[in-house]
């Protein structure tokens, strides 16, 4: 939560709210809709892939070039052969996997932005900051980073975990020998690749080659991770905020407290501690890569009441180099994970990394890949044949799973009903999905990938600062009808951070008295009068028939002309330049202008 009036220019914020909203850029919106900021462009880098690798934008707005999450698309490790197994070196030889260090992929598009143009990076969880280093390590990069504490705070975790995890590879494979242009990059074994791991490394038209990069080192978080630390200001739950109250003031749709979503996730949870439970009584043992933090601890959670239940006095590990620091950090050490439940097997393991491409999980799978009484727990949306590759022949069981992340569809638009937003913005990919309702009192606006998509602006008024040059060229006049002095201006607008402002034009403005401005009504009778002290001969006729009483002044002398006016309008119709000199003349003497 960020008060009104909040200098983006001031540095970290850290906040003590948990708060978790899967759709980014849908939270980062309606943030910038409570504070009032007008959203200039979006541009989406990455629609993104799931959990781990939360949607990418570019959001330019007030002047200010935002990055919204910078993760790492971890999936796209599945292409790099992991480590084999002790004495046996060419085991996975035929997998068809790169047998290299491997790099890692940041988001697509993201490193033809020059860093010095992002003013600020917002990062909503864990995941999406993982790819920070890269940007931060880079000496053009001067923006301030955004991140709440919970989310700083396990994300340096995640950090330290895939460092340490990629020690063990830097170890195998030796650093690499061209740091800049590795082996593997060589088209010729580029080509070796399958279609499927080749669109991984590729993408659609071979864009996406320059996505990828090496990790960083300890020596590149150091700096981030302390500054996260160190920040210059706690943000706190404040009541007089517009978001806090608006929100406390409105009556909550019941849909959003529907318990399906719960029921359902229960009752999964339900049948894989079942399954646990039959590869246990059958002798096997079950490998957990899931690396979402929550998820684990409610397997925990529920596991152990089932070995409980049925009275099973197996081990429950979690190895991790950052596991205890991890557990400690959200106050939780189960009974389950004491050191005097560490007996033989079998037993449950929580490792890292769901790739299997790194971490504990690499030899625990070449230890258990031919076990059929073993179990290995894996989310939905891993590529099962692909991670599966190098531990071939596989005949330990496989439950593949999805677990409950973000707001269902069905609870989108309840949400948008509380928020009343002017304009939503959707993916391309969501608008079959939930389209939009005659009767909603809001519009939709659809994006993709790569595409900068302009967003209008309902901001009808804005303030601007006069730079001092400008200042000094105006030439206020006073109103003869109202008690105030106003002054013609030309001069360029532009914007820089968050503040609009005038200044002088190129070419200054001509300040004679014919480029002046006039307005105000006009009474026929007294037009006439002055008309006539100028030499000119008309009559006035009223038109009372016509909307807003039309009244004509026809001049017949010396030369013909017409002025019709009204109460919105004045038009006057002449064809020689002497006497629309005179008219001109005349209403100078009875309108304010400039």
């Amino acid at each position: 939560v960020i008060p009104r009036g909040f200098d983006w220019q001031k540095g970290l914020i850290r906040s003590k709210w948990r708060i978790t909203v899967p759709p980014p850029l849908a939270h980062f919106l309606s943030l910038f809709d409570l504070l009032g900021f007008e959203i200039v462009a979006l541009t989406c880098l990455s629609k993104g892939s799931g959990y781990y690798c939360p949607p990418t934008h570019i959001l330019q707005l007030c002047g200010f070039r935002l990055l919204l999450e910078c993760p790492i698309d971890l999936s796209s490790l599945a292409v790099f052969s992991p480590i084999p197994a002790a004495g046996a070196a060419n085991l996975d030889a035929s997998s068809g996997l790169l047998r290299a260090l491997p790099w890692y992929k940041t988001v697509p598009g993201l490193h033809l932005w020059d860093p010095s143009l992002i003013d600020a990076v917002l990062v909503s969880s864990p995941a999406g900051m993982l790819g920070l280093p890269f940007l931060t390590r880079n000496a053009k990069f001067c923006g301030k980073i955004y991140v709440t504490e919970v989310v700083a705070r396990i994300g340096q975790l995640l950090m330290e975990d895939l460092l340490s995890m990629h020690a063990e590879l830097l170890q195998f494979y030796g650093a690499d020998v061209k740091p800049a242009s590795p082996e593997w990059m060589k088209w010729e074994e580029l080509e070796k690749l399958s279609p499927e791991l080749k669109q991984v490394v590729l993408g659609e038209d071979g864009e996406e080659l320059g996505a990828w990069m090496p990790l960083y080192s300890t020596a590149n978080t150091c700096t981030e991770t302390h500054e996260i630390r160190n920040n210059d200001m706690i943000v706190d739950n404040d009541p007089s905020l517009r978001s806090a109250s608006a929100l406390s003031k409105v009556e909550i749709p019941h849909q959003l407290f529907g318990t399906d979503e719960t029921s359902d996730e229960i009752e999964k949870i339900s049948f894989l501690c079942s399954c646990i439970i039959d590869s246990l009584e059958g002798g096997g043992s079950v490998l957990i890569p899931v690396g979402r933090l929550g998820t684990v601890l409610l397997l925990l959670e529920q596991i152990s009441d089932s070995l409980e239940s049925f009275n099973l006095k197996v081990p429950i590990f979690m190895i991790s180099p950052t596991a205890e620091e991890t557990l400690a950090f959200v106050n939780t050490v189960p009974e389950w994970l004491s050191k005097q439940r560490q007996q033989k097997e079998p037993c449950i393991i929580f490792s890292p990394h769901w790739s299997l491409r790194l971490g504990p999980v690499v030899p625990l799978l070449h230890r258990w890949h031919a076990d059929p009484k073993s179990l290995l727990i894996l989310e939905q949306g891993v590529n099962v044949e692909v991670a599966l590759l190098p531990f071939r022949p596989v005949a330990i069981k496989v439950l593949q799973c999805s677990f409950l992340s973000g707001i269902m569809m069905h609870k989108v638009e309840p949400v948008l009903e509380i928020l009343h937003p002017k304009l939503v913005l959707y993916p391309e990919d969501l608008r079959i999905q939930d389209p939009a309702k005659e009767n909603n009192s809001w519009s939709y606006l659809y994006y993709s990938e790569n595409v900068q998509l302009r967003v209008p602006s309902f901001v009808e008024d804005f303030k601007a600062c006069l730079e001092t040059n400008l200042t000094f060229q105006l030439r206020p006049r006073r109103l003869t009808q109202q008690n105030i002095a106003i002054a013609r201006l030309k001069g360029r607008i532009f914007l820089s951070k968050g503040k609009y402002f005038l200044a002088a034009p190129r070419i200054p403005m001509e300040s004679s008295n014919k480029q002046l401005l006039y307005w105000g009504s006009i009474e026929p009778t007294c037009l006439l009068m002055a008309l006539q002290e100028r030499g000119l001969v008309g009559t006035i006729h009223w038109n009372e028939d016509a909307a807003n009483s039309v009244c004509t002044i026809q001049i017949t002398n010396p030369e013909k002309a017409v002025i019709e006016t009204s109460a919105r309008k004045t038009t006057i119709s002449c064809e020689d330049e002497n006497t629309a000199t005179l008219i001109y003349e005349a209403l100078g003497n009875l309108c304010d202008g400039i």
